[in-house]
């Protein structure tokens, strides 16, 4: 599981990277804090869904869940 966190949140950092997007607009657009954008991105956080749907919209993803 925390393998996943790790490639999800590195994923997220990097179409950030590449968008862009600085950690005041990505709070100003979902209204989650730079503190828990940066634990997501780092892996370091269990977070919701709620808040990965948040944080892909505004970097243009979203998710597709497939069977293995």
């Amino acid at each position: 599981m925390q393998e996943k966190l790790n490639e999800i949140g590195a994923e997220v950092a990097l179409l950030r990277r590449v968008n862009g997007i600085k950690n005041a607009t990505t709070y100003r657009n979902t209204k989650i804090s730079p503190q828990i954008v940066k634990s997501v991105e780092r892996g370091n956080k269990n977070y919701t869904i709620q808040t990965l749907l948040k944080l892909l919209e505004e970097v243009g993803k979203t998710i597709i869940i497939a069977d293995k």
